[in-house]
């Protein structure tokens, strides 16, 4: 059996989808596109042969026993689908709540006893050929457990007395259906749904993911679909996981919908047939913005993570220990994008990295700091101006001079031979491993009997980089020191932080948390130093095309 869904589109005039018994078609769209007064609409075109379970479901029981008489069943069930297709609220409001939730239970209750039934009178018969025939078929609520335990929901049910549902964890005491969970008793309800429904049923389920982790409610559906392929599905969902759980099915996207009075007329929709990818436009407008999380080196307790929880507010920072921790856990969940709705960055030192890494490291999203260590960005030029007059309101004195004697002293404390030579040290390291990185054999040159011979004129470099770090100290260059040395690795930061009277680097750098929080001009002039990542996290941007940022000569 067939059924055809006429979808009233603003721009089509009619979306018109086949959905065969065994198929399934999956509603997704945003809060407000019209997904439930969708399924409302098609629930009336074929309500003679379809089952609705409307997303403003009660889930809660008064107790395990079903309450109501087979009459009383009949005539609720045909009030209710006489509501559903006659009232335009019912796409909002339910209809003796109460009541509705009692009919999955009474269905159960009633395909076991007729199962029962069955098999007494294939044994009253002698009829070991029907009897065998019942034996291999499982009951509804062996069908039930066996869903939950594929589903990883802990707990099985029974029915020790006639139309009573006890349930049982973990092989503990049974208990009361009405103790479940709410994801518990929702998964309950909709399993006895589907699989107490008659066969060629359009089963209609809006937002079934309702009070169910992720990870229970794919695996429950897909597992429930499976158990009724004699019937036909259209399920409605925020979780564009499900489809791509359930690849055979068809995917119809709902990007708004248009009014006439309370009902809705028209949809502006999508349809997507089997296996085909969606969108990645579409999959923002159904799910907004992609989380964004910025992965940074430290601890919870590091510069690092203080620093960049206020100029990158919109995002999560999370801090992951070491460069290489950072960059492993920015690849690993890129590389499944399609399993997850979230936009992930990597933040790390510079440490002076040659100009290709810093661009091979944009290009997996891993963003290098201006600056050659995250302290050295407490120490922004602008950040020691603002600090210097701060500071001079306190103390009375010129915030200019201040300013001024703190520089001499980095300075001074840089020129320091030991300090100056230790800089010098670490950059020449760098600079010579780089090169012999880049000089590296070629398997064709590995290959041959040839010797070979990597050449590095290290006295070259060495001099080379005495004669910058001479001219930066000559020029007071500080900005040009911070960006390329490790000046941490010297006094120079306490020097900077005593100039303007502080006691200690400590203070001075909770100082500047403070100063960031509070001056939000000075937090943009940061931000900036980070180009286009700033752009993305501060600005709420969803493609960034990465571009280096500041680098190194």
């Amino acid at each position: 059996m067939n059924f055809k869904l006429d979808i009233p589109d603003e721009k089509k005039g009619t979306i018109p989808l086949t959905l065969e018994v065994g198929r399934c078609l999956f509603v997704v769209g945003r809060t407000g596109s019209g997904k439930s007064g969708l399924l409302q609409k098609l629930f009336k075109d074929h309500s003679s042969a379809a089952r609705w379970i409307p997303a403003y479901r009660q889930i809660w029981f008064v107790s395990g026993l079903v309450s109501i008489t087979p009459g009383q069943k009949d005539n609720l069930e045909k009030t209710i689908a006489g509501y559903s297709k006659n009232n335009e609220e019912a796409r909002w409001r339910d209809y003796s709540p109460f009541d509705r939730v009692q009919i999955p239970i009474f269905d159960l209750a009633a395909a076991e006893n007729s199962r029962a039934r069955s098999i007494a009178k294939a044994v009253d018969d002698n009829d070991p050929e029907r009897l065998e025939q019942l034996k291999q078929t499982p009951s509804p609520i062996q069908q039930i457990n066996e869903l939950f335990h594929l589903s990883n929901i802990p707990i099985s049910l029974n029915m020790p007395k006639d139309g009573e549902f006890q349930a049982v964890r973990s092989q503990g005491e049974a208990y009361g259906i009405e103790q479940l969970s709410d994801g518990e008793r929702n998964a309950l309800l909709i399993a006895a749904t589907v699989l107490t429904a008659p066969g060629a049923t359009l089963i209609l389920i809006d937002e079934p993911e309702r009070h169910l982790h992720r990870s229970i409610a794919s695996a429950f559906l897909t597992q429930l679909l499976q158990q009724r392929p004699d019937c036909a599905f259209i399920i409605s969902t925020h979780d564009l996981m499900l489809p791509l759980d359930n690849p055979s099915s068809h995917v119809l996207i709902l990007r708004n919908c248009r009014f006439q009075g309370n009902a809705i007329h028209s949809w502006e929709a999508h349809l997507y047939p089997s296996s085909t990818s969606i969108d990645e436009s579409l999959k923002k407008d159904i799910l907004g913005s992609r989380q964004t999380i910025l992965f940074v080196e430290g601890t919870e307790q590091s510069l690092d993570k203080a620093l960049y929880g206020l100029l990158f507010p919109n995002v999560t920072v999370i801090p992951k220990g070491g460069c290489r921790d950072v960059q492993h856990a920015v690849q690993a969940i890129r590389s499944c994008r399609d399993l997850h709705w979230l936009q992930v960055y990597g933040l790390i030192d510079n440490d002076y990295r040659p100009p290709d890494e810093c661009t091979k490291l944009l290009q997996q999203g891993i963003v290098t700091t201006p600056y050659y260590s995250v302290e050295s960005i407490y120490y922004h030029s602008e950040i020691l101006k603002k600090i210097a007059e701060r500071q001079a309101k306190v103390d009375g004195r010129d915030a200019g001079g201040k300013l001024e004697s703190a520089k001499r002293e980095v300075l001074q404390k840089v020129s320091y031979e030991n300090h100056k030579e230790h800089l010098v040290n670490r950059i020449v390291e760098k600079r010579v491993r780089a090169q012999f990185n880049s000089s590296s054999p070629t398997k064709e040159q590995l290959a041959s009997t040839k010797p070979i011979t990597i050449s590095i004129d290290v006295p070259r470099i060495r001099q080379d980089e005495d004669e910058k770090l001479k001219l930066f100290i000559d020029n007071n260059s500080w900005e040009e020191i911070l960006a390329r040395y490790p000046v941490r690795e010297t006094p120079a930061l306490d020097a900077i932080a005593k100039a303007l009277g502080f006691q200690n680097r400590a203070h001075y750098e909770e100082a500047v948390l403070t100063l960031l929080k509070e001056d939000h001009q000075l937090i943009d002039c940061v931000r900036k130093e980070f180009g286009l990542l700033f752009q993305e996290t501060v600005h709420s941007a969803e493609a960034l095309s990465l571009q280096p940022v500041k680098q190194l000569n």
